[in-house]
């Protein structure tokens, strides 16, 4: 990871598995904003509603949708596509057929899919991400995966020869991805109890740039 060279997509739509509504403005954010201005199509795929992160928030689901539809539209000005496909929260394991499907149907025309690391260290992570993966070797598309949970529950050892790159983000991708983030209250700001997301791990999704596994 000591060399880490920068890297973009190459033109054509965007496809972003996301396991949980954030999970795509925290590993992707700065790279949906800067895609949608350059007038490329991009759509995510928003597996689960995220609804198990907390046990006693009754219809936790809808109020993590309103949060996604908010962060997109501030990341895409109401212009990327969310395909939702409400898998239960922390099944995605038992629906990878499901997901592949949806990504096989979301591809038309030259694609990129942004889908997390296999070996994140949440379930419904890798199920997405062996999902992803296994629709990208079938369809020669270029896949590029990003860590989450990796971040910040294993050394950096764990991803030490592991191919990377860099997407820089600019200073408005910047400000459009810490505007997107501070959507999702109910990660960040819960009323009744300890974020799932505090401060030192939004850090990690902080800086000039995005790390991907490519």
């Amino acid at each position: 990871m000591a060399c880490c060279p920068a890297w973009a997509p190459s033109p054509g739509t965007l496809i972003i598995v996301s396991p949980h509504p954030d999970d795509e403005t925290l590993a992707a954010g700065g790279l949906i904003h800067n895609w949608i201005r350059l007038g490329h199509q991009t759509i995510v795929i928003s597996v689960t509603d995220g609804e198990a992160g907390y046990s006693n928030w009754p219809r936790l689901q809808e109020v993590r949708r309103k949060e996604l539809r908010a962060a997109l539209c501030i990341l895409g000005n109401g212009l990327v596509h969310i395909i939702r496909l409400a898998i239960p929260d922390g099944q995605a394991v038992r629906h990878m057929a499901r997901i592949e499907r949806a990504i096989r149907a979301a591809v038309d025309g030259p694609s990129t899919l942004i889908c997390p690391y296999e070996n994140d260290g949440h379930p419904d992570h890798e199920a997405a991400g062996r999902a992803c993966q296994s629709v990208a070797r079938s369809l020669g598309l270029p896949v590029a995966r990003y860590p989450i949970w990796m971040w910040h529950q294993a050394p950096p050892s764990t991803l030490a020869d592991l191919r990377c790159g860099r997407f820089w983000l600019d200073r408005d991708a910047e400000i459009a991805k810490a505007q997107a983030l501070q959507c999702f209250a109910s990660q960040t700001r819960p009323p009744a109890a300890a974020p799932i997301i505090p401060p030192h791990v939004l850090e990690y999704f902080s800086r000039p740039y995005e790390l991907f596994l490519i």
